[in-house]
């Protein structure tokens, strides 16, 4: 980059030289890497030491009244069966499992240590951005700065949520840390406002700005609007969710006093108009009859839907699973700005020398290493956050109170409707009873996001932006693939485990085992085929033939209801 240039916008563009200290080849990995480290670091909390039955407001002076608290049955059955088979595959080695809680204090300590280094780290990258733009700073620089500070956003919020206890506990720290957060975002969502017209970032053929072009000339969002525009705004709105999420998530008042509360109350509204059509129904009857299965099973299956979508989306697994998708994307992000043009940038092509601030970044990738040795070596058996009631923290789903009769006074919605000693039927809503839907709405999942993913990095790759593979597959379809097929899907697979459970008692397990299968397949493997048929075929094909997959599902369900009503005994 030419410090020679003068503030002059309606003259020549600055002169191109690759600034190794931006896009050189060892600041770029440090960076990568070191975003990378803190992203498996939470993983490695979250599958290691996390204890969901832990209530993160827990433990303050400042609040000493007792609360009834449920743990996120999600989190708590991925972890059961994650450590039962992570300890069944250790002790065939001969290991023995330790104390997490050990553990836990070490991986605080570290993920303090690497939230304040993202924290720093994304104020530099920023604020030496802007000091730059004076000095000609093009287009192209701003927008991998740009790519940089993302990294250092998304794994530093991460990094709060995993600190919920511990700042609640410290309510200080969590005043500044926000205050500190807050401000990065403003800033990262100005600097993002920028490359509102950088369209040749996405290859449409636009002039101005060009990637050599001074960034300071093009601050303002001008017509037409394009791809950049729009992927802008996502991203703004994206960082922006995510900062007043975290903001809940810390503070007692609105994380349960509000959010959970008024989730409690619409909860208990459907629990009462459940109980109403239940006993409308006679679902108590054994089997159960045709009113049954035609009323009450259906909205039953849309309550645990609504319940398993709140905690799926509200657990900390949602949470790593976006910070590490969100990772990999700005990876590729990144990667992709760097080799769209042909002039040297720096990184892998052009100037190869190693400058001392490329030397000194990888250098400091020792910085991460040491505070995780140091973390885990300093008496990591003292001061515990919280006792633990066992040496594992092997929770089990069936761990969860279930079958409650009443609201908890804290507010924290429960999934589950109360048991009915005259019926058993009711009991489908618990956990307890239940436990094998939440099961299936975890693996369900897994198996949506594979044709839900590979749609939208399959048309993003080919169009450069997310927003590129919505306007690729259209309005339309994009509402229906990515939203309505899933839920529709997830509501059927529920309705017809309703429908097969008493079928199903007393078969043999391989029967058993092959229905669950296929119930929770159908859906997501329809998908899959239908995205390889709109990629490697023809790309004009409609979204009907799912819809018609779908419609012969409920229909399958309506046989079912049928057969069972005909051949049950009266």
């Amino acid at each position: 980059m030419s410090t020679s240039w003068t503030y002059n916008c309606s003259g020549p563009s600055p002169e191109w030289i690759a600034n190794s200290d931006i896009t050189g080849t060892g600041v770029v990995f440090s960076y990568i890497i070191t975003a990378g480290i803190v992203v498996v670091v939470l993983a490695l909390y979250y599958f290691v030491a996390y204890d969901p039955s832990h209530d993160p407001f827990l433990g303050s002076k400042r609040n000493s009244v007792s609360r009834a608290f449920y743990p996120n049955p999600v989190d708590a059955l991925i972890l059961e069966d994650s450590r039962r088979t992570a300890i069944s595959f250790l002790g065939a080695f001969g290991c023995v499992p330790i104390n997490n809680t050990s553990f836990e204090e070490a991986f605080i300590r570290c993920i303090i240590a690497f939230s304040d280094m993202q924290l720093l780290t994304g104020y530099s990258i920023l604020i030496s951005g802007f000091s730059q733009l004076g000095s000609g700073l093009q287009t192209f620089y701003w927008q991998v700065v740009i790519g940089l500070t993302w990294f250092s956003t998304i794994t530093h919020q991460s990094c709060l949520t995993a600190l919920r206890n511990h700042l609640y506990l410290h309510s200080s720290e969590r005043t500044w840390r926000l205050a500190a957060m807050a401000t990065l975002c403003v800033l990262l969502a100005i600097g993002l406002g920028f490359t509102a017209n950088y369209d040749w970032a996405f290859s449409t053929g636009k002039n101005e700005p060009n990637y050599g072009d001074a960034a300071i000339c093009y601050i303002r969002i001008r017509l037409p609007l394009g791809q950049a525009f729009y992927t802008m705004l996502i991203s703004v709105l994206l960082i922006t969710f995510s900062f007043v999420v975290r903001i809940v998530k810390l503070y007692r008042f609105l994380s349960v006093d509000i959010f959970t509360r008024a989730r409690s109350r619409v909860s208990h509204w459907t629990y009462t108009s459940l109980r109403i059509v239940h006993d409308w129904s006679d679902s108590s009857a054994q089997p159960p009859c045709l009113k049954c299965m035609v009323c009450y099973y259906p909205l039953l299956a849309a309550k645990l839907s609504a319940d398993l979508l709140v905690d799926g989306w509200t657990s900390v697994f949602m949470e790593i699973f976006w910070v590490a998708v969100a990772y990999f994307w700005g990876i590729y992000r990144l990667i992709a700005t760097l080799q769209m043009i042909g002039n040297p940038t720096g990184f892998l092509n052009g100037s190869s020398d190693w400058t001392f601030g490329q030397v000194i970044a990888m250098l400091l990738l020792a910085g991460p290493l040491i505070t995780i040795v140091e973390s885990f070596h300093s008496d990591t058996g003292q001061g515990k956050y919280h006792p633990a009631e066992n040496a594992t923290h092997v929770l089990s789903a069936q761990n969860v109170p279930t079958g409650q009769t009443m609201i908890p006074a804290s507010g924290r919605s429960s999934p589950i409707l109360a048991s009915s000693r005259n019926s058993r039927l009711v009991g489908h809503a618990t956990w307890r009873s239940y436990r094998s839907t939440l099961r299936m709405f975890c693996v369900y999942c897994t198996l949506m996001s594979f044709p839900m993913l590979g749609l939208l990095v399959l048309a993003a790759i080919g169009q450069g932006s997310f927003t590129g593979a919505f306007v690729t597959l259209g309005a339309g379809r994009s509402c229906y693939f990515f939203l309505l097929i899933p839920l529709i899907g997830l509501w059927e697979m529920i309705l017809l485990s309703l429908a097969f459970d008493e079928l199903l008692n007393g078969r043999k397990r391989w029967e058993r085992v092959t229905l669950w299968l296929l119930n929770t397949s159908v859906c997501p493997s329809s998908c899959l085929f239908w995205m390889l048929y709109f990629f490697y075929i023809d790309q004009s094909t409609s979204l009907v033939w799912l819809g018609v997959m779908q419609a012969t599902l409920f229909v399958v369900y309506g046989l079912v209801v049928t057969l069972r009503a005909v051949l049950s005994p009266q």
